[in-house]
C-alpha cells in the first residue's frame, strides 16, 4: 500500500503526498490520509421551503448536505422552536437536492427532543411526498393501531410543544443526476 493510511497511527514508512485533492483528507494528528466524501458539507438552512410551521423568534435552523459520491447525498436539518412558534401539521421540507425517485426505501430518520423532559420521541419520515420534499409525522404509540398522526402545537402531537423543543431528520439518499 503506498500513499494511503489504513491503520491509526500511520506506520511511518507510509509517505504522505506534499498536495492531494479531494475526496482525500489529512488528519493532522495522526498524519493519516482518508477518504471524507465527495465534498464538504454545506448549508442549505435558506432554501428549506418549510410547510405547516413557523419556528418563531429566537429560533435556530441547522441545515447541511454533503455529496459522498456523484449520486449520494448526507443531509440533516435541526429545527430548534422559538417563542410564538406554530405546528399545524406533518412538517414538510425540501431535500437539498431532489431524489431520484419519490417512495424510496433510503435510510432516512428523524426525530422530536423534548428539551424539558429530555425525552426523545422517533418520527415517521414520509418519503414517497414527492421526489422534492419529505414530510415528518410522529408515530403516536399510546394508540393501539399505532397511528400516525401529524404534528399539532395544538393538540400536544405528539409532545406538549415549548420554545427550546427541536426537530431533527437526517440520512442518505441517491439523487437525481450526477455533477
Amino acid at each position: 500500500m503506498s500513499g494511503f493510511c489504513d491503520a491509526s497511527p500511520c506506520p511511518t514508512e507510509e509517505s504522505i503526498p506534499a498536495t492531494y485533492d479531494n475526496p482525500f483528507r489529512l488528519d493532522t494528528p495522526d498524519n493519516c490520509l482518508w477518504i471524507e466524501g465527495y465534498e464538504e458539507y454545506v448549508s442549505y438552512a435558506g432554501s428549506l421551503g418549510l410547510t405547516n410551521i413557523t419556528l418563531g423568534s429566537g429560533s435556530t435552523t441547522v441545515a447541511r448536505y454533503k455529496r459522498l459520491n456523484n449520486r449520494t447525498i448526507h443531509f440533516y436539518v435541526i429545527l430548534t422552536l422559538g417563542t410564538g412558534f406554530s405546528i399545524t401539521a406533518g412538517v414538510v421540507l425540501n431535500f437539498p437536492v431532489a431524489q431520484f425517485t419519490f417512495a424510496a426505501c433510503a435510510p432516512i430518520a428523524a426525530g422530536v427532543i423534548d428539551v424539558s423532559t429530555a425525552n426523545h420521541l422517533p418520527c415517521v419520515v414520509d418519503q414517497s411526498f414527492s421526489t422534492t420534499q419529505l414530510q415528518i409525522y410522529s408515530e403516536r404509540s399510546d394508540l393501539a393501531d399505532a397511528t400516525f398522526r401529524a404534528f399539532s402545537s395544538a393538540g400536544n402531537a405528539p409532545i406538549a410543544w415549548a420554545a427550546g423543543d427541536q426537530i431533527w431528520v437526517g440520512g442518505i439518499y441517491e439523487c437525481v443526476g450526477g455533477l
